[in-house]
C-alpha cells in the first residue's frame, strides 16, 4: 500500500476506533503550575534570549519572532520564523531549562501525594473500567513535562513510554533474596 495522506487518516482512524485513547496538553499540567504552560515559557524566553550574544541576523530573526507573538500568533507558529539554527538551539536549550525548572519545582511534591493532578481522577475511573481482557490505555500528550509519568507512578497506573525504566522504579529486597 502506498503511504499517502489519505491512508495514514484511515489507519489513525481505524486504531482509534478500536482502543480507549486520550490525548491531553499543557492545560492538564497547568492545573498543577502555570509554568508548565506557554505563557511562562515565553515569558522566560523573552528575558533569556536577549541575555546571549546574538549576531546581528539573530537579534531580526527573535526580534520577528517576539513581534509575531506580540500580533497574536502563538508561540509555536512564531517559531516557523527562526532559520539560524543557532539561535534555535540556544531557544531549545532555553525551553529544556525551563521545563526543567517546572518539571523540579513539582516532581518530589507530586510523587508524596502534596500536589494533586486534577486528572488524575478520570485516569484511574478509565483504567478501573478497562475491560479485563484489553486492558491498555493509549494516552498521548505533546508536552514537555513528566507530570503525567510522576502521576501514573503515584497512582499506581502501569504505563509505558517508548524509553527503557520509568519515572520511579523500586527494589522489592523480598524477591531478590529469594532469586
Amino acid at each position: 500500500m502506498k503511504l499517502t495522506k489519505k491512508n495514514v487518516y484511515h489507519a489513525l482512524q481505524d486504531f482509534f476506533n478500536q482502543v480507549p485513547f486520550v490525548l491531553f496538553a499543557t492545560g492538564t499540567s497547568c492545573a498543577v503550575d502555570l509554568d508548565f504552560g506557554m505563557v511562562s515559557l515565553e515569558e522566560y524566553l523573552k528575558s533569556e534570549i536577549p541575555k546571549f550574544d546574538l549576531t546581528s541576523d539573530q537579534a531580526l530573526e527573535w526580534a520577528n519572532l517576539v513581534e509575531a507573538m506580540v500580533l497574536n500568533s502563538d508561540f509555536e507558529s512564531a517559531m516557523n520564523a527562526v532559520q539560524d539554527i543557532d539561535l534555535l538551539n540556544r531557544i531549545i536549550g532555553k525551553t529544556a531549562e525551563h521545563v526543567s525548572n517546572a518539571d523540579r519545582k513539582n516532581a518530589f511534591g507530586i510523587l508524596n501525594g502534596d500536589i494533586l493532578w486534577p486528572a488524575i481522577n478520570m485516569f484511574e475511573r478509565l483504567v478501573e473500567k478497562l475491560p479485563e481482557n484489553n486492558k491498555p490505555l493509549h494516552v498521548a500528550t505533546p508536552n514537555y513535562d513528566l507530570l503525567a509519568e510522576y502521576v501514573f507512578a503515584r497512582a499506581e497506573i502501569p504505563y509505558t513510554t517508548g524509553f527503557w525504566g520509568g519515572a520511579l522504579r523500586s527494589l522489592d529486597w523480598a524477591r531478590r533474596k529469594g532469586s
